[in-house]
């Protein structure tokens, strides 16, 4: 469903070379899936990406840091226990988490 809102998006979006919207990726044990979601999402430059993750066991989060080394539209808000899906969207619609962006673990 994301990858045909991101082809809908790139087709009737017009050119921009700021990121100008944050997209907040909650996630617990997706390191199979993050890698390929975030550089699809990062194909438009009007996004930027904050990953909050709740302590994955599987390394998602040093996935997504291996990521943000090389993109500066992606950040990742490592949290240290499940905490929900609910309290990782407030955490990353919180200003002062992502702006600006980070690209370390906070």
């Amino acid at each position: 469903m994301i990858f045909e809102a991101i082809d809908r998006d790139r087709s009737s979006a017009p050119p921009t070379d700021v990121a100008d919207c944050t997209i907040v990726i909650p996630t617990y044990n997706e390191r199979e899936n993050i890698g390929a979601l975030l550089p699809r999402v990062l194909e438009l430059p009007r996004f930027r990406v904050l990953v909050v993750d709740d302590n994955s066991p599987d390394g998602t989060a040093a996935v997504v840091a291996d990521l943000a080394r090389d993109e500066p539209r992606v950040g990742l808000l490592s949290r240290p226990g499940k905490q929900g899906l609910g309290t990782a969207y407030l955490a990353g619609t919180c200003p002062r988490c992502w702006r600006p962006l980070r690209r370390a673990t906070i």
